[in-house]
């Protein structure tokens, strides 16, 4: 296990010792990055609650932007496995390269239907990765961006009118023909990334899948976020009754997306001591300046800013004992190790850390792992 107090090498009970004494001492502090399983979460709230702590996801800018529109104007959901096995036309939204593996596990199975694809913004990787025959219904209006071609898309399935000065000729006509192609499914999903959309476009999105219900059957598909981000806004949500980002002041939980902005309190100065949570992917924050910060992460990481204290964690992925959300079929899931590999592995895990500090900050006895 790699256990390191100022870049030096450490035992686990000093590192322990050392952390509950950084985040004791802010008055301020954020408890950031968030990736790892249930278990983890669940102790991270803990002990922020304790603290007095904001809290938040590194994934909580697209989060909030998905669940904003969830909470003002609702979205009709439906599982990545369904809409893979069943949807007949599928509209992307926005670039979605990186999410091409995803788009592959979730479109790309053999035994799926036959297709129609409109890709409004999406690459050619993310595009190639439906796994259909031909090239994919481009919708690109020149000198239009993604986000007013999505409204201007709306406004015609709805049969509302658009400046087609600003349209010209050629561009309303594709519309209108994605709009009549979209209109011709039998089970049509609407896919998006809110990490690559601003808000409007996430809340434009979610409209156009009511509208096309109005004649077909529609669902949305937005992608649940890196680094378990969908299962940690269900274990904040019935933990506290709000998703990240959260705070707790005055021991009290409390859903303020501006106000507990880990990366604003960092950046502002506001924040004095950090708890960095990146067990999934080795991930460091990307702060150009830092409080202190006690950093819980996987195998690999590299820092920009060295924490006051750092100490390896075991992954929480499908490779080891974890409950996780599985994007598939948009639930929590439990996993299992394979036989003796849980076993082999003796890095702890966060929430066994997080025990252990929470254990020293409340002077109930010595830290173990």
């Amino acid at each position: 296990m790699s256990v390191r107090i100022d870049g030096e090498a450490a035992s686990f009970e000093d590192a322990v010792e050392r952390a509950a004494a950084v985040l004791s001492a802010g008055r301020a502090p954020v408890v950031a990055g968030l990736g790892t399983d249930i278990a983890g979460v669940r102790a991270a709230l803990k002990l922020a609650e304790h603290l007095r702590a904001a809290v938040g996801h590194r994934a909580a800018p697209a989060l909030s932007r998905d669940l904003a529109v969830l909470s003002e104007t609702g979205i009709l959901f439906v599982t990545p496995t369904e809409a893979g096995r069943r949807a007949d036309t599928v509209l992307l939204v926005g670039d979605l390269a990186t999410r091409a593996g995803w788009l592959a596990e979730v479109f790309g199975r053999d035994g799926a239907p036959a297709r129609t694809v409109v890709s409004l913004g999406a690459s050619a990787k993310a595009a190639a990765a439906m796994g259909t025959e031909g090239a994919p219904l481009s919708l690109a209006v020149k000198g239009v961006g993604v986000r007013d071609t999505l409204l201007a898309l709306k406004a015609r399935v709805g049969g509302r009118p658009v400046d087609e000065k600003r349209l010209g000729r050629s561009g309303l006509r594709d519309l209108d023909n994605a709009a009549k192609t979209l209109a011709a499914a039998k089970y049509g999903v609407v896919v998006w990334d809110a990490a690559g959309l601003d808000g409007l476009s996430v809340e434009a999105a979610a409209g156009l899948v009511r509208d096309l219900n109005a004649a077909a059957r529609y669902a949305a598909v937005p992608f649940p976020g890196d680094d378990n981000a969908a299962g940690a806004v269900l274990a904040c949500a019935w933990t506290t009754g709000f998703p990240p980002p959260l705070g707790f002041p005055g021991g009290i939980a409390t859903h303020d997306p501006w106000r507990f902005d880990v990366d604003r309190m960092v950046a502002s100065g506001e924040a004095d001591a950090a708890l960095w949570i990146s067990a999934m992917t080795p991930a460091a924050p990307a702060w150009t300046e830092a409080p202190p910060t006690v950093a819980l992460v996987a195998a690999g990481t590299r820092f920009v800013m060295p924490p006051a204290v750092v100490i390896e964690v075991r992954r929480a992925d499908r490779t080891t004992d974890a409950v996780l959300h599985d994007a598939r079929t948009n639930t929590l899931t439990p996993v299992a190790a394979p036989r003796g590999k849980a076993a082999a592995d003796a890095l702890p895990t966060v929430a066994a850390v997080i025990a252990a500090i929470h254990l020293r900050l409340s002077g109930k006895g010595g830290a173990s792992c």
